[in-house]
């Protein structure tokens, strides 16, 4: 791998091989590096916030992360073609 190339694979076999200011090849299931463009502009579009902002709630019914506050739970949306998912922010009622 080149110098400055990262690559990030995945436990299903999904990988992405992406180098500063160069392509990227994305190969097996899944379009691994068009999620991780998502979680990103998530991320910007959340106000970028810190690790101390996110939360987790463990009850004996499950688990829940959250950002910000207990009732913005954050969990996985529509499954994309490939088996990639969007994460959604749902508010609790």
């Amino acid at each position: 791998m080149e110098e400055g190339a990262h690559e990030s694979p995945v436990e299903d076999g999904a990988a992405a091989t992406a180098a500063t200011g160069e392509e990227v090849w994305q190969y097996g299931p899944g379009r691994l590096w068009e999620e991780i463009e998502q979680v990103c502009w998530e991320y910007e579009a959340a106000g970028r916030p810190d690790a101390e902002q996110f939360g987790l709630t463990v009850t004996d019914r499950g688990q829940q992360i959250w950002l910000r506050d207990p009732s913005e739970i954050i969990r996985p949306s529509e499954v994309r073609p490939g088996g990639g998912q969007f994460l959604e922010r749902e508010r609790s009622r």
